[in-house]
Formats: structure tokens, C-alpha cells, sequence
């Protein structure tokens, strides 16, 4: 996730530790780390720490029921409802396809009652 600048409760967060520009990097790319075969070196992001930052927020705000997965759900539908285009929500969610993405619009009625409205709209002018 590359941080923009209006992340300020972000960046407070990584106010220590500011030398790059994603909020989860992936501090272990290319070390070794241990797994049930042996030592591989580590190729995908680890998630360790970040699920640890994400039980320590979802115990101070009280909620137990929610998993990373429905953050990133809440953040796709929000970016619809706020009119980001699907082709834009793809590349930053990592869809390989735009109609992956689109589910996120099926999740928002709001997202096709504004985009009928554009239509209605455009034949009225």
C-alpha cells in the first residue's frame, strides 16, 4: 500500500521508521526463512506483522468478527461509492481482471442507481 499524503494518522503511526514509502513492506525479501522443508528464501510479503498490527486495532476498537479480507472489501466498495473507476481499482487491488473487480460495484446499489442517473442525464441534455 503506498502511502499518499493525506494518510497523516499513517505516517504519525510510522513516524520512527520512515524509510519507505509503503505502509507493510516487505522488510524479509530475499532472507532465508525457515519452513517444515528447510530454508527458503522469502519470495511473498509477510503477513505476520501485519496481522498483528490488525488484532491489536480490532481489540482497541472492539470488534472481533472481522477479518483483513473485509478491510480490503470495505476499501473496494468505498472507492466505488466514491466514483474511482474499476480499471483504476483493479491495478490497485492486484486483479488480473476487471470483472473480479466488479463485484465490488455488484456490492454498491448506490454505485448503479449514480451511474443510471449519469446516463438518464447525458439523454436529457
Amino acid at each position: 500500500i503506498e502511502l499518499r499524503s493525506n494518510a497523516d494518522p499513517v505516517h504519525y503511526y510510522k513516524k520512527d521508521d520512515l524509510r519507505h514509502k509503503y505502509l507493510f513492506p516487505n522488510w524479509r525479501m530475499g532472507q532465508m526463512r525457515r519452513t517444515k522443508r528447510g530454508l527458503k528464501p522469502c519470495k511473498l510479503k509477510h503477513i505476520f506483522e501485519v496481522r498483528k498490527l490488525w488484532k491489536k486495532i480490532k481489540e482497541a476498537a472492539g470488534v472481533e468478527d472481522r477479518d483483513l479480507k473485509s478491510l480490503r472489501h470495505t476499501f473496494a466498495v468505498f472507492s466505488v461509492s466514491s466514483g474511482v473507476s474499476l480499471r483504476a481499482l483493479q491495478k490497485m487491488l492486484g486483479h488480473a481482471t476487471v470483472q473480479t473487480t466488479e463485484i465490488y460495484a455488484a456490492a454498491d446499489p448506490e454505485f448503479l442507481m449514480n451511474e443510471s442517473e449519469k446516463i438518464s442525464k447525458a439523454f436529457a441534455a
